[in-house]
């Protein structure tokens, strides 16, 4: 027990020894978090249209014949899916442009966010202006999703 004690007491001198981290480092690590709520929020959206898609495995296909079909399913990008559905005629008033505005929204994260806000000028008006926008397409995919 004498032992446990004296290593947990150097644990504790270890952790208060550890310095402050600064706000620049806080700031950026609550925006990538929020990003990854976000992106998150998006795959749901995409595992739902894929869920919606998989409806259309027959009952009397085979098993080999529905997992080709799952496979592909696999292979399909958010815009892909979509595509394949936004032509359909029992869909909600607006729900499909709010899809398609969500699959924008999830590609200009994917392929430009983390460029514009954090590979090209760091800064805390670009932090700023990042945590922002992505609050604001927080909001709005959240209502989206839920």
């Amino acid at each position: 027990p004498g032992d446990a004690l004296r290593q947990a007491s150097g644990v504790r001198r270890s952790i208060a020894a550890v310095p402050e981290p600064d706000q620049e480092a806080v700031d950026q690590f609550i925006i990538f978090a929020g990003y990854g709520e976000v992106m998150h929020r998006l795959q749901v959206l995409e595992l739902c249209l894929w869920a919606v898609q998989s409806q259309s495995i027959k009952s009397n296909t085979t098993l080999d014949q529905a997992m080709k079909k799952v496979e592909k399913l696999d292979a399909t990008t958010l815009g892909e899916l979509m595509r394949g559905m936004r032509n359909q005629e029992h869909w909600p008033d607006g729900l499909v442009d709010r899809i398609l505005r969500a699959i924008r929204i999830r590609n200009y994260l994917a392929h430009h966010y983390l460029r514009e806000y954090f590979a090209v000028k760091e800064s805390n008006s670009n932090r700023e202006r990042a945590a922002q926008e992505l609050a604001d397409l927080s909001v709005w995919v959240e209502q989206l999703v839920d």
